[in-house]
Formats: C-alpha cells, sequence, structure tokens
C-alpha cells in the first residue's frame, strides 16, 4: 500500500512516497547510505524482510515499489497465494541500485522470476526517463516514457483501481494543474478527508495507517532524501 508521485522540474526531478503499512507491522529504520556495484546508495529498511521500497543512487536514479492488488481469477490467486511464500518485494530494489541508466535496470528486472514475488509496481527515474515495471506474479511487463507531466501511482489493499479512482482527481487538482506543482505535491501527500480515511493519500483505518513520507529531489545531478516517519 503506497502512493508515489513525481514532477518534473528544470533540472530534474521531484519523487515522494506515502507508504501505507498494518498497525502491528515493525517500525522501519530510517534511510542508510552504503555503496551497491559501484555507487552510493539511500534508502530506509523494512525489518521484516530487510528490503526497501524507496530509494535513490548517487547518479541520480530513484526508485519506487508498490504492492500490487489486481482483480484475481482463480489460476492467479493460486499464483500469488504461492509467491507470498517466497521472497519479500522489499529486495528487488536493492538489485536493482547499482544500474547507471533505466535500460540497466529494465535488463535486470527481466532476470527477475515473477513467480517468486508477489504482484508489484515498480517506477524507476532516471533524468527525464521514466520506467514501470508492473507484475501479477506471473508476468513483468516493462514500459518506459519520457517524465513530460506529473505522474502519480497508488495502491491499496481495498482495491487499486478504487484507490486511483478517488486519489487521481485530487491529485490532478493539487499537482497537475498547480502554478506551483511543488508544493502542491506536497499537499498532495499530506491530506487527509476526514470523510474519507481508508481512501486518503495520508490514509488511517483500525488495521492499517501512513507510516512513513520519503521526499527525493534530483536537481542538477544534485539529490537529497527526506524521510519523515508520522505518527497518527
Amino acid at each position: 500500500m503506497c502512493t508515489v508521485s513525481v514532477v518534473p522540474l528544470i533540472g530534474g526531478f521531484s519523487l515522494a512516497v506515502n507508504r501505507d503499512e498494518q498497525r502491528l507491522r515493525p517500525v522501519a529504520r530510517p534511510p542508510v547510505t552504503c555503496r551497491i556495484g559501484g555507487v552510493r546508495a539511500t534508502f530506509p529498511i523494512d525489518p521484516v524482510g530487510n528490503g526497501t521500497w524507496v530509494a535513490a543512487n548517487d547518479a541520480g536514479l530513484v526508485l519506487a515499489l508498490l504492492n500490487r492488488h489486481p482483480l484475481m481469477t482463480l489460476d492467479s490467486a493460486e499464483s500469488t497465494v504461492s509467491a507470498a511464500a517466497k521472497h519479500s518485494r522489499g529486495g528487488i530494489i536493492p538489485r536493482l541500485l547499482g544500474a547507471l541508466r533505466l535500460a540497466t535496470v529494465r535488463d535486470e528486472l527481466n532476470r527477475v522470476d515473477p513467480i517468486e514475488y508477489a504482484p508489484f509496481q515498480l517506477v524507476g527515474v532516471y533524468g527525464r526517463g521514466v520506467l514501470v515495471a508492473s507484475s501479477d506474479g506471473r508476468d513483468i511487463r516493462i514500459t518506459t516514457d519520457v517524465l513530460r507531466q506529473p505522474l502519480m501511482f497508488t495502491s491499496s489493499s481495498l482495491g487499486d483501481r478504487d484507490a486511483r479512482r478517488i486519489r487521481k482527481p485530487l491529485f490532478d487538482s493539487l499537482v497537475g494543474r498547480s502554478p506551483d506543482q511543488l508544493t502542491g505535491q506536497e499537499q498532495f501527500h499530506d491530506h487527509s478527508w476526514p470523510g474519507c480515511p481508508s481512501f486518503s493519500v495520508r490514509m488511517q483505518r483500525p488495521d492499517a495507517r501512513t507510516v512513513s513520507r520519503s521526499v527525493i529531489h534530483v536537481d542538477k545531478g544534485r539529490v537529497t532524501f527526506s524521510y519523515e516517519a508520522l505518527a497518527i
């Protein structure tokens, strides 16, 4: 469960992530920096799987991972159940962080066996390029595009389609049509509807809540990583 947004800047981009998790899940460790494949990478750590959901390396590559909750057929549901017992999705980003360009990320993703992981969506941004990899637990579909306008990706265990239907108009209003898109991005990721807390961007339910916000700015080659643990 997450909401990710990407806003293009003159010299780069801003990527923000709200992480939503079960209230009983252990608190994540704040970002650490280490060397992976010749570059320095920064990312928070989920203590359950020792992986991560968002990261940046000093070459300017930023990666974010969302769980997917697609409409299930009987066969795909069986595939997902078996995959959930194998590897944590949090291990996907670390194996990509040594990349210096999106083509390398794509090559490495082509080596990932989707059956080993529950469904996921991975967003990678480098310069003006955007890569989106979507897995249903059987196949991984990878697309690339140019970052021309603000983008939003979202998921919810209550249904990805409903989460997007509810959150996308707010994103368009606060970010897409705003003359100050960075301020709009900040407002979007802090937004809560009193009458709809379960599908708010900063969400809360009896069993889950938004637990952290990460904001990564890449501006003319300079990478800054801001991490905030949230309490409700």
